[in-house]
């Protein structure tokens, strides 16, 4: 009888330890992306469930994958503003990064090439922590004109080149200047819009997760 209740523990530990590797598995399996970036990421004037760093991480996570998205996203962040709060984003050692600044810098008319030596350091700073980045692209609004507008759209495409990156050329792709898809303010997606930018986003995402997977 005491063998036999012996033995019965043993396959209860030997049952638990299996158990307990599987769940660790698990956990070790999921990726943890870092969205970086603004107010367009953050989820300006949206529920916490409706915001982009909530759908992506269950758009994601529906296709299959396992992912947990940080939000480390602030309205109203420059490409300044994110080199200065970079060592935040490195201390929570995501698997990846999802760098989407930019959009302010245009709207405040500041210097593409302080954009660019902003969002390289980042890069390299990233790189250097043997963090991947996905680039993804922001636009200078036609108001200040073509040049303008050349010079600091073409900041992203040198930077995704020259790091070779995965690159998302513009995060409001299919939803700027659409009314259905933006807030009153015309510059922020609402909820639909958050899809739209999740969706057309996927390919380039589900490269980026796979590389992380390799």
């Amino acid at each position: 009888m005491y063998k036999f209740y012996q033995l019965r523990q043993l396959v209860l530990l030997v049952a638990l330890g299996i158990m307990h590797a599987s769940l660790a598995q698990g956990a070790e399996g999921t990726i943890r992306l870092a969205a970086f970036g603004d107010s367009l990421m953050a989820g300006y004037g949206l529920s916490s469930t409706d915001g982009f760093t909530k759908q992506l991480e269950d758009h994601l996570n529906g296709l299959g994958y396992s992912v947990e998205i940080i939000n480390q996203a602030i309205s109203g962040n420059t490409t300044a503003d994110g080199l200065n709060r970079i060592g935040q984003v490195v201390h929570d050692r995501p698997d990846g990064v999802l760098l989407g600044l930019g959009s302010n810098d245009a709207l405040r008319h500041l210097a593409p090439d302080a954009a660019h030596q902003n969002l390289n350091a980042i890069i390299e700073r990233l790189r250097h922590e043997n963090i991947p980045v996905m680039l993804i692209g922001a636009q200078a609004p036609l108001n200040w004109g073509l040049r303008y507008k050349s010079n600091f759209d073409s900041v992203f495409k040198n930077l995704a080149d020259d790091h070779d990156l995965i690159f998302y050329p513009f995060i409001l792709t299919g939803v700027a200047l659409v009314p259905s898809l933006n807030q009153t303010d015309g510059l922020h997606p609402n909820a639909a819009g958050v899809q739209v930018m999740v969706r057309n986003m996927e390919p380039y995402l589900t490269s980026f997760l796979d590389s992380l997977r390799s």
